[in-house]
């Protein structure tokens, strides 16, 4: 973590270019009954899952699993063959029957930096009765913690904890030889603004775990060549890789070479600047046959680091802690300027009726999928959404003679007209099986006229007869 607090550059270019990230699946099956009971099946890492839902009494069954990648899974989570715990079966598997919702363990936490709230799932489901039809909401989020001005606030904070840092971890490694005063200008000014740009089109982007590498590079590059650095050829096009990163190496030598003098004034030796860019940018090119002499500069560097912040913090944990905090107040929970988190999720409901509204992917009248990556949840959190009407048909027989609700126009327009009164006086009929209560209530000389409206549309969709006079 330590290197990562080196200068303005080294932020803006890691935050920029750097990745990497550990994939991890996650999986939820779960049934809504017409009653509100829920059965719910899980399969996720154990490291994800809180000690309590780990519990198997909680549970109608459980097992362990290895990771199983999403286009090789096949079958129920259920399903899954017995198997013991192991360093092999990593992954922890439920299944069981809840009377409802508000039943269900919490089995699902991302771990947050301190002073931060942790990621987790939150399940709203509402069941209404309204009549002739009862319609069902389920809402699952994926939590995150970012907003734009929290964001904005952090990328400051972030700004003015490593700046200065950088400077002092780079004069403890170069020694009172050298002058790094215009590069902590420059860090300061055109390097944090740089930065700044970067948080704003991340954000505008919707976080880098919305776009591949290559895409958010591209969208940084108009940024990047304000600044000096071109990563697009003369057709718009991103260059490729190895020519982007000998751009960016180029650019840092010339940064450095301009920005660092020694004290009398004569520039910085060539051999001293890939000494520092191998000691502070990962992805800096290593000289054939000088593994061990690399080794040794960058314990020189390394020791640099720590020995600043013991001095300022007191350990790199306490840096860590507040680094850790204020990246994912800026990147959210599931991205990162270094690592981000991998995590792939496919989650399937079922819900009684018809579905007539979700942002996953219908696999029946009644069920519905989402595929997504936990960096769709930038920067506010990612809600699974459905809506499904359960029609009544029995008791719109009984009541009417006929069935009148035969498509989801006419159901939608039915919950459309439903007012208080009007649901009122249905609910009446219902439960006297006679039409007469709602043609009393219809009669009311009191009505006021938008009730009175609403009465004769549903009269009208539902095909009644005028009552008798």
């Amino acid at each position: 973590m330590s290197r990562t607090a080196w200068s303005g550059l080294a932020v803006v270019l890691l935050a920029i270019f750097g990745s990497a990230c550990s994939e991890t699946q996650y999986r939820a099956e779960t049934q809504i009954g017409p009653d509100g009971r829920v059965r719910r099946a899980i399969y996720q890492p154990e490291s994800a899952t809180p000690a309590e839902a780990l519990d198997a009494k909680l549970w109608q069954g459980t097992t362990w699993a290895p990771r199983i990648l999403r286009k090789k899974w096949s079958g129920s989570i259920a399903a899954l063959p017995r198997a013991e715990r192991s360093k092999d079966n990593g992954y922890f598997a439920a299944w069981g029957e809840f009377a409802s919702v508000a039943e269900l363990p919490r089995a699902y936490v991302h771990e947050a930096p301190p002073g931060l709230p942790d990621g987790a799932l939150v399940v709203r489901y509402v069941r209404q009765d309204r009549g002739l039809v009862v319609t069902h909401s389920w809402e699952e989020t994926l939590t995150d913690v970012v907003t734009f001005q929290g964001a904005r606030v952090a990328r400051q904070e972030l700004a003015d904890l490593v700046i200065p840092l950088g400077q002092k971890m780079l004069d403890r490694a170069l020694g009172d030889e050298y002058d790094t005063s215009a590069l902590a200008a420059w860090s300061q000014d055109s390097g944090r603004a740089w930065f700044y740009e970067f948080v704003d089109i991340m954000a505008a982007q919707r976080g880098p775990g919305q776009m591949s590498s290559d895409e958010m590079a591209l969208a940084f590059a108009p940024s990047a060549a304000r600044h000096g650095l071109e990563i697009v050829g003369a057709d718009g096009k991103l260059l490729a890789s190895k020519e982007r990163d000998d751009r960016i190496l180029a650019f840092a030598m010339k940064l450095l070479r301009e920005k660092i003098r020694l004290r009398d004034g004569k520039a910085i030796p060539e051999a001293k600047i890939k000494e520092i860019l191998q000691a502070v940018l990962p992805s800096a090119p290593e000289e054939p046959g000088s593994e061990e002499s690399l080794a040794a500069t960058r314990k020189i560097y390394e020791d640099a680091a720590k020995a600043v912040l013991n001095e300022e913090f007191g350990s790199e944990e306490k840096f860590e802690e507040r680094f850790d905090a204020l990246q994912t107040r800026i990147t959210g929970l599931y991205n990162g300027f270094l690592f981000g988190d991998h995590s792939e999720f496919t989650y399937s409901l079922e819900l009684p009726g018809r579905i007539v509204e979700t942002n996953g992917t219908l696999l029946s009248d009644q069920q519905v999928r989402w595929q997504f990556d936990a960096h769709r949840a930038y920067p506010s959190g990612y809600a699974m959404t459905c809506y499904s009407l359960e029609l009544r048909p029995e008791l719109e027989a009984a009541l009417l003679g006929r069935l009148v609700l035969t498509d989801t126009a006419a159901v939608l327009r039915y919950l459309e007209l439903l007012n208080a009164d009007v649901h009122q006086a249905l609910v009446a009929s219902l439960a006297a099986k006679s039409l007469a209560p709602f043609h009393e209530a219809r009669a009311r000389s009191e009505l006021p006229p938008e009730t009175r409206d609403a009465f004769d549309a549903m009269a009208e969709l539902l095909k009644l007869p005028e009552p008798p006079r």
